[in-house]
């Protein structure tokens, strides 16, 4: 086995994990060849790994919430421009134009889709796990209101229900 290996080729063995009863060990063997002994050590690691794998999870997130923020930027951007074009188009149509009404509907829908890139923006998670995300939603103006427990998504202030279809079916608000 190792401590046989060890001694025979006088070199040390680091890093040997293995769990036993949920726990990670981490061993390190080092030869003493003059007596003919090896030196065993043993650290329980199971928390540092969980650490390490709570950090890399959160740097996806931030990374998810950076991509999240870009293209959001984007898409306002978008948005904007063709709220503007719209906004030329109807100051050149009479209200009685065949295609007035569909631009004001153009035009709505556009800032309807802004106001739900904004929205999302104002959003900050503090928390999350499994069950639940608790956030706190920015008002735009003088820092933060209320921090809010919810469950998955933070569509509970939304002027309409049109977030729920983004958040899925297992949405609930407390």
């Amino acid at each position: 086995g190792i401590v046989r290996s060890c001694l025979s080729e006088n070199a040390d063995r680091s890093h040997h994990e293995t769990r036993i009863a949920g726990r990670t060990l981490s061993w390190s063997f080092h030869p003493v060849p003059a007596s003919r002994v090896v030196h065993c050590y043993v650290e329980d690691i199971t928390e540092r790994l969980s650490l390490e794998s709570q950090l890399r999870q959160s740097q996806k997130m931030e990374s998810i919430g950076q991509l999240a923020a870009g293209v959001a930027h984007d898409f306002n951007n978008l948005l904007t421009a063709i709220s503007g074009h719209c906004d030329l188009l109807l100051l050149r149509h009479d209200r009685e134009h065949p295609d007035y009404s569909d631009l004001e509907q153009i035009h709505q829908n556009a800032n309807r889709a802004a106001a739900l890139v904004n929205y999302g923006e104002r959003i900050t998670v503090l928390e999350k796990s499994d069950t639940f995300c608790r956030v706190r939603l920015s008002d735009g103006q003088e820092g933060f209101l209320p921090t809010r427990f919810i469950i998955v998504g933070a569509a509970q202030e939304a002027t309409d229900c049109r977030l729920l279809r983004f958040l899925g079916p297992e949405v609930a608000f407390t």
